[in-house]
């Protein structure tokens, strides 16, 4: 309850803030997707009354983000992999 509270209290005197946030802490909202719901890259998020989101996003583990300043607005974007190739060089 204390990154929650901290982060309201921020907005307040006009702070801008964004972190992660144990799955487990206080205060969360509940209702958001299960981890087993989600695909990597997925998400879920809600916004609260006082306009701070939180946010569940899938990597490899889930990743919970508190934020009092990012909205609900999605972008969409490619994103490409980069391959790295070992070469040989024969020093003859």
């Amino acid at each position: 309850m204390k990154e929650v509270n901290l982060v309201m209290h921020f907005k307040e005197y006009g702070i801008m803030a964004c972190g992660t946030v144990r799955s487990n802490q206080k205060g969360l909202p509940t209702g958001m997707k299960a981890n087993r719901d989600l695909q990597k890259g997925a998400f879920d998020y809600r916004i609260t009354d006082q306009s701070i989101g939180f946010y569940r996003w899938m990597d490899n583990k889930a990743v919970h983000l508190i934020s009092n300043f990012h909205g609900s607005d999605v972008l969409s974007g490619n994103r490409t992999k980069k391959r790295w190739f070992q070469r040989r060089i024969s020093l003859s």
